[in-house]
């Protein structure tokens, strides 16, 4: 990438970047469509992992990230209730509210700028 202008960024201004690397990434629902629990737990609750090496052409160093989340969903439809209940579960896009707990450490790639935090997010989908 070109950066002509870095703004509020790390990067320096008229230099251009190459990242390469891999980023590892987990995810998993938690009790999901298991009718033993109640209904306020089969099926909200889901947990993220990722994990983001890259290593700068340009600058000769590695830029890694971890990101993890726990989220819980605070809204259930009808296919979620039917699933939970022993129904047969389908699974369609609709509206979803969700509250998450997000942390970072590392290096964030768009801002080239060093992380470390914690955070609470209150997500809508629709």
């Amino acid at each position: 990438m070109r950066v002509d202008d870095a703004g509020l960024t790390n990067f320096a201004s008229k230099t251009t970047y190459g990242l390469v690397g891999t980023t590892i990434q987990a995810n998993a629902i938690l009790f999901e469509n298991n009718t033993s629990v109640p209904d306020w737990l089969c099926g909200r609750i889901g947990l993220q992992a990722s994990y983001q090496y890259l290593w700068s052409i340009s600058r000769s160093d590695p830029i890694s990230n971890f990101h993890a989340e726990v989220d819980y969903n605070l809204g259930a439809n009808d296919e979620h209730s039917q699933s939970c209940k022993g129904g047969k579960a389908t699974i369609r896009p609709g509206s979803k509210t969700t509250l998450a707990l997000t942390y970072d450490d590392g290096i964030d790639k768009v801002l080239f700028s060093r992380n470390r935090k914690l955070g609470m997010t209150l997500g809508l989908q629709f």
